[in-house]
């Protein structure tokens, strides 16, 4: 059911939703390759635990889910893309990001 206006995100409850599509990656992988599940996951970039292919299809799982849950929401756009600092770098900045897009959808 999506946030009512009046209603704050739960950034705690966004970042179950990535953990989740997290653990899902993790039951492609073999043991030793096992994602660490947290808010510090480094998903994206020099240090990041996914290849482009993993992270696209993590993103493609928590824009559904947060949809299904949430409300509509595009994480792979053009505002994305222009920031300084990816969204996508950590399970952390991720969860800040769709709580600022979901809130501003919300106003």
């Amino acid at each position: 059911m999506p946030v009512s206006p009046s209603e704050h995100v739960d950034r705690a409850a966004v970042i179950q939703v990535i953990l989740g599509a997290a653990a899902e990656t993790n039951r492609g992988r073999q043991a030793d390759r096992q994602l660490e599940l947290s808010e510090d996951l480094y998903l994206f970039g020099r240090t990041g635990a996914l290849d482009s292919l993993e992270l696209v299809t993590l993103i493609l799982e928590v824009e559904e889910s947060i949809t299904q849950r949430f409300g509509p929401i595009a994480l792979m756009d053009e505002r994305a893309m222009s920031q300084e600092r990816s969204p996508f770098r950590s399970v952390g900045s991720l969860a800040d990001y769709i709580v600022s897009l979901l809130e501003a959808t919300n106003v």
